[in-house]
Order: structure tokens, then C-alpha cells, then sequence
């Protein structure tokens, strides 16, 4: 259903007594004497643009601002189906307390109302019914389905992104342009938020005084004597956590499922080393320290997280090391993941180009 566009700005008029009816965001009221579709629920419109100089006289001689003008769409439920409504040029007015539909809104858009005792029905030109509001006391309603409305506001999604930030500071980011892509609405406001809410409820804790050597107990909190206790110790279990690991052992890898693969790993590491003469024998110095070395397994994933391939390092441990005997000393250097970030942001910022080669001897801690 569509509304008229030539309404800029005028004082629009409507005559209907508002009905006794608590105030529901999601109602609709079909009202014959309404010059123009109205709302005062923000998250039904799917388009809002902001106005000036538009106002509305109640019934009851009071004015009322209309700050928006937009578009708004629900669904409603027919039959055992649901249908889509969209009402254009609707008024946004705060201050009002019932959704208002104009009939001669509709009217002048090649639709009918008929008004029967029970129920009202809008009809298209094509004489199908797309809407039947049923009538309560004097007045029809339609109800517009919650789940079509769950639109959230811009402003509440910057407000949880800033980690609950209050609405004057993120209006403030936006006037300093200090976020790319805010781009918030003059008329937005923050609707209650629950975790703010919460979270902004003061309490403390303290603790009770207990005799020592006294079992740690748990109160069940329920009302009624006696009160029964548990002891923390006895309800506390243990619990063993198995991860699968892409880091075996040693003996893991020899004695799992593909020992081959980790052993043709093994081979490729050991001739590498050979061929870069990575070390030489020599006699134990006295009163030295040796140390030793370990095999490190990895498993490598493609993107689709098939198994790319199997890597074995070996490496010294170099936690064997003694400060002022042998910490000078630098075994296995390796790249940390730290690093690798750095350089990549370094070449994202300057737009170079970053080439991927396979080391076989690179060991990444």
C-alpha cells in the first residue's frame, strides 16, 4: 500500500479518540480520519529520512512532532500463511501512541476497506484481500509479526561493537569522523540495553570468616530445615581432557597410524643435515655441559583441512643451557610467528609483494 509523496510540510490532522489500549510497538490501527500513515516504533522502518516542520494534532487538541518520514514493512499473518506489508510515507512520530494506517491513504492508492461487524478487510484492485484487521472495542488492529521487526538500529550495533559505549560519545566519534563507515542517524537513540543494565548493578562480596582447617562446604540455597550441605571435595570429580594433537612424541608417531610418513619425514631432516655438515664430532670437554637434542613433529594442514604434509625437526634443547657456562650460545635459531606478522604488515602498508617458498631446513616455533 502506498502513500502520497506531496506532503512536505503541512499540519496533518486526524480525529480518532485513541482507544484505552495500552501502547504495543507492533500494532497497527486502521484510522479512518488519519491524513497519513503514522509510527512511533523507529525499528519497524526499513527507510527513514528526517524532516522538518511536520506536525500532527491529537484528537485532544495536543501537537506532536513528526522528526522522520520513511518507509516501513512487516509481515502479518493470513491464514496459515504470512504476507508482506509495506506502507510508504509514513510519518515517524515519538510522541504517538498507537500506529496509525490511513484509510484514505489507502483508498487513494486503487485499494478498498470494507468494514464488516467483526473484522475490517483491505482489498486490492484485483478484488484479493491483503489485509484483515480485526476489530477490539470500537477500533480495527492489525498485528505485525515480531519476527519480521527484529531490525537493529546502527547505533546499537556500534554501541556493542565500542564495547557498550553511551550514546553522546558515539555520536561524538562520528562528528570528529574518528571511525570509518559510522554513519548514524540525527535521530537515533539507544533503546534499554540489557548487558548495560546488568552490569550496572553494584555489589560486593564478603567473605565470611571460618575456623581454619574447616572442609570447604557448598549451601544449596533452598528455604526449609534442615538445610542440607555438601562438601566441594567429595562433588568435584576429576576430568581428563583429550585433544587431538598435531605435535605427537616420538614414540606416538612411530607407534600411530602412519609411522612411514613421520619416518620419511625423520630421513628427509637427517639427510638435510648431512648435506649442510650441521655438525662435527668432537671429544666431551671436561666439566661441560652437553646438550641434547629432540625431535619435533609437526602436521601440516591445506585450507581445506586435508593433511598437506609431515615435517620432522631436530633440534637442541636449548633450555640446557647454563647462564655464563654456555648461554652465549645459539642453537636451532628459529622465526616466530611474531615476526612473520610484522614483516607482513610491514609489506601490506608499503603494497609490496610477499613471496611463500618452502624451507625444508626453516623450523617455526
Amino acid at each position: 500500500m502506498l502513500a502520497e509523496t506531496n506532503e512536505t510540510k503541512q499540519k496533518v490532522i486526524f480525529n480518532t479518540v485513541l482507544s484505552s489500549v495500552d501502547s504495543q510497538r507492533n500494532i497497527f490501527c486502521l484510522d479512518s480520519g488519519a491524513t497519513s500513515h503514522m509510527c512511533f516504533n523507529e525499528h519497524l522502518f526499513t527507510e527513514i529520512n528526517p524532516i522538518d516542520d511536520t506536525y500532527v494534532t491529537l484528537a485532544v487538541d495536543k501537537t506532536v512532532k513528526a522528526i522522520a518520514k520513511g518507509t516501513v514493512t512487516f509481515d502479518v499473518l493470513f491464514g496459515n500463511q504470512t504476507k508482506g506489508i509495506t506502507l510508504q510515507n509514513v510519518l515517524y512520530i515519538p510522541e504517538l501512541k498507537n500506529n496509525l494506517i490511513s484509510i484514505s491513504k489507502v483508498t487513494a492508492n486503487n485499494f478498498t476497506v470494507k468494514v464488516q461487524r467483526n473484522h475490517a478487510s483491505v482489498i486490492n484492485s484485483i478484488n484479493e484481500t491483503v489485509l484483515i484487521a480485526k476489530r477490539e472495542k470500537v477500533l480495527y488492529y492489525v498485528t505485525a509479526m515480531v519476527e519480521s521487526v527484529s531490525i537493529v538500529k546502527e547505533i546499537e550495533q556500534w554501541h556493542q561493537k565500542f564495547s557498550h559505549l553511551n550514546e553522546k560519545d558515539l555520536k561524538k566519534l562520528q562528528a570528529q569522523n574518528m571511525v570509518y563507515g559510522m554513519n548514524l542517524k540525527p535521530n537515533d537513540t539507544l533503546t534499554d540495553c540489557k548487558v548495560c543494565i546488568c552490569d550496572g548493578v553494584c555489589t560486593i562480596n564478603v567473605d565470611a570468616p571460618r575456623a581454619p582447617g574447616r572442609s570447604t562446604k557448598i549451601f544449596t540455597g533452598k528455604p526449609g530445615r534442615p538445610r542440607k550441605q555438601y562438601n566441594i571435595n567429595e562433588k568435584i570429580e576429576e576430568a581428563q581432557i583429550a585433544l587431538e594433537d598435531d605435535a605427537p612424541s616420538l614414540k606416538e608417531a612411530l607407534n600411530g597410524l602412519n609411522p612411514e610418513e613421520w619416518l620419511e619425514a625423520m630421513q628427509t631432516e637427517y639427510n638435510a643435515l648431512l648435506k649442510n655438515q650441521s655438525w662435527r664430532l668432537v671429544k666431551q670437554p671436561k666439566d661441560k655441559n652437553i646438550i641434547g637434542s629432540k625431535w619435533v613433529l609437526r602436521t601440516k594442514y591445506n585450507a581445506d583441512g586435508s593433511i598437506a604434509l609431515r615435517k620432522a625437526r631436530l633440534v637442541a634443547k636449548g633450555f640446557a643451557q647454563i647462564p655464563d657456562v654456555d648461554y652465549q650460545e645459539t642453537f636451532a635459531p628459529v622465526a616466530r610467528p611474531g615476526s612473520i606478522r610484522t614483516v607482513m604488515a610491514y609489506c601490506a602498508e608499503n603494497n609490496l609483494e610477499i613471496f611463500q617458498l618452502d624451507f625444508i631446513m626453516a623450523y617455526v616455533k
